[in-house]
């Protein structure tokens, strides 16, 4: 290895440490809706997708905290919908805090992946029943929010 391979090699290894040792503090910026602390952690090489030793991240603790300015800036800097070691997604967490504002943002990040129509009708369905939305009259109405229905949109199925 040469002298610059090596000196390379050091560097990255410094940062990925660096980045590591930042997760701990960019998930309590999040949880803290600390968004001025958070540019300050990417500016110094903090990920925005790297999680915790539970694998979530700080998108999850900002949708846990409601704080839709930080997840914003979370998204921008990387951050993905990604499950934690439970099986969750920030909009799950977002949800089940009450933080509809946040858990629409999230919602909209999940769809608007390049996806067919149907693969999107699909996934909204999918996320309407994880929501634990039953009523067929509801999906319907839900449904009708992201896609134009059409006729059916008047035909109630309960």
């Amino acid at each position: 290895m040469s002298p610059t391979e090596h000196m390379e090699s050091v560097v990255k290894v410094a940062n990925t440490a660096t980045s590591t040792g930042l997760v701990g503090a960019m998930c309590e910026a999040a949880w803290k809706s600390d968004a001025k602390e958070l540019r300050n952690l990417l500016a110094m090489g903090a990920s925005p997708t790297q999680g915790d030793y539970d694998q979530r991240t700080p998108l999850h603790l900002a949708a846990c905290a409601g704080s839709l300015d930080c997840a914003k800036l979370l998204v921008e800097a990387g951050a993905t919908l990604s499950q934690d070691r439970f099986g969750c997604l920030p909009i799950h967490d977002a949800v089940r805090s009450g933080h509809r504002e946040v858990a629409n943002y999230l919602r909209m990040l999940d769809i608007n992946t390049g996806m067919t129509e149907d693969a999107i009708k699909s996934r909204v369905f999918g996320l309407i029943v994880r929501e634990g939305v039953f009523s067929m009259a509801t999906v319907q109405s839900e449904l009708g929010y992201f896609f134009d229905l059409g006729d059916r949109k008047s035909t109630r199925l309960n």
